[in-house]
C-alpha cells in the first residue's frame, strides 16, 4: 500500500495528506516529515508504471524492492535460469545487489531475509542440484496479500486446535484481545505471531536502545464464539511477514526452555565460563528437542547464548 502510494506521490497522480497516511499507517510509523525524508530519497522510474521496481534511490540507481515481491526476487537470483546448480550463500546476496538495494536504512530487501530464503530453499543439503521448493520459500503475493482461512469447530476443542495451527504454521500465538462482551458474538480473542506489532520508542530515553524482536509479522488468528450453540469459529488471516518462521535467525526470538536453563545452572556450577556453556548447551540441542513435546519445539529455543548464560549468576 505505501509502496503505491509513494509511486503515486512521485509521479504526481496523488498528494500525501496527514490522514491519508493515519489510515493506512495502522501501526503508526510514519509522520509526514518521515514520508517526506524518504520521499526525497527516491526517485520513479519513467516507462515502468506503477510496477514491481518502480521506485529507484537517488544516490545509487538501484531498485527498492515492494516487500511482497521479495520472495520472486530472491528465488530469480538464487535460482538463475541460465545456470544448472543454485548460487551459494555468498552469491546470491551479490546476484540481488547487482539491481536491488539491500540496505535497510535505505528501504531495501534485508540480506537476514536473503540467507533465511537459501537456507529455507534446502538445496544447501542436496549439493545444489535441484529446483527451489517454492512451498518452503517465504509466500508472498501481490494478489494474496491477506489470505484467510477458517476452522469450525467447538469450545472444548479450542485448545488442541491452537495447538495444531501453532505447529502447522511454526508460530508462537500471543493473545493481544479478548472480549467477553461483543455483540454479534459470546466471546471473542484475538492471536498474533510472537514476531508481530512494531515497538513506538519516543521521548529521550537515553538508554541503549536495544533491537526488538518486533518485525511487524501480520500472521493474525481471531477465535469468535457464536451466539447460537457451543459453536467457536477460527479465522487465520495472512501469511507471516517480514521473517521466517522456524529459521535459525528467528529462533533467537524465542524464549529459552526451562530444561535447558536448568541443564545450563548444573554446567555453569561445573564449568564456570560463559562462553563453554553457551557451547555445550548448542551441542546438546538436539537431545533436548529429542525429549520434548511437538509444540514445545516450535515455541521454545533449546540452547543460550552466553549473555543469557550470564544472567544465571
Amino acid at each position: 500500500m505505501t509502496y503505491s502510494l509513494m509511486a503515486k506521490d512521485l509521479g504526481g497522480t496523488e498528494t500525501m495528506s496527514l490522514a491519508m497516511l493515519q489510515a493506512i499507517d495502522v501501526r503508526g510509523l510514519f509522520d509526514l516529515k518521515k514520508w517526506n525524508r524518504m520521499k526525497d530519497s527516491l526517485m520513479l522510474c519513467p516507462g515502468i508504471g506503477l510496477e514491481i521496481g518502480c521506485l529507484h534511490l537517488k544516490s545509487t540507481g538501484l531498485k527498492v524492492a515492494f516487500m511482497e515481491d521479495w520472495a520472486h526476487i530472491v528465488h530469480a537470483a538464487h535460482c538463475p535460469l541460465t545456470h544448472d546448480n543454485h548460487l551459494g550463500v555468498a552469491a546470491t546476496p551479490k546476484a540481488v545487489q547487482k539491481e536491488w538495494c539491500t540496505d535497510k536504512r535505505q528501504h531495501g530487501l534485508p540480506l537476514d531475509y536473503i540467507k533465511d530464503s537459501i537456507h529455507a530453499c534446502g538445496c544447501l543439503l542436496k549439493e545444489k542440484i535441484i529446483y527451489c521448493d517454492v512451498a518452503a520459500m517465504p509466500i508472498s503475493s501481490r494478489t494474496a496479500n491477506c489470505p484467510t482461512s477458517s476452522i469450525e469447530t467447538t469450545t472444548s476443542q479450542v485448545e488442541q486446535q491452537l495447538t495444531r495451527i501453532m505447529i502447522k504454521h511454526h508460530t508462537r500465538l500471543v493473545l493481544v484481545r479478548s472480549s467477553k462482551r461483543h455483540r454479534a458474538y459470546k466471546w471473542l480473542q484475538e492471536y498474533i505471531c510472537h514476531r508481530g506489532g512494531s515497538i513506538d520508542r519516543r521521548g529521550a530515553d537515553k538508554r541503549r536502545q536495544r533491537k526488538s524482536k518486533r518485525c511487524g509479522c501480520l500472521f493474525r488468528l481471531v477465535v469468535q464464539h457464536c451466539h447460537d450453540g457451543d459453536r467457536v469459529t477460527i479465522t487465520i488471516h495472512g501469511n507471516h511477514t517480514g521473517h521466517i518462521p522456524s529459521s535459525r535467525a528467528d529462533l533467537y526470538h524465542l524464549p529459552v526452555h526451562s530444561t535447558v536453563v536448568a541443564y545450563c545452572m548444573d554446567d555453569l556450577f561445573d564449568v564456570g565460563m560463559c562462553r563453554h556453556v553457551a557451547k555445550m548447551s548448542i551441542s546438546k540441542e538436539r537431545f533436548h528437542m529429542a525429549n520434548a513435546s511437538e509444540l514445545d519445539r516450535v515455541i521454545y529455543r533449546f540452547f543460550m547464548i552466553p549473555k543469557e548464560v550470564q544472567m544465571l549468576l
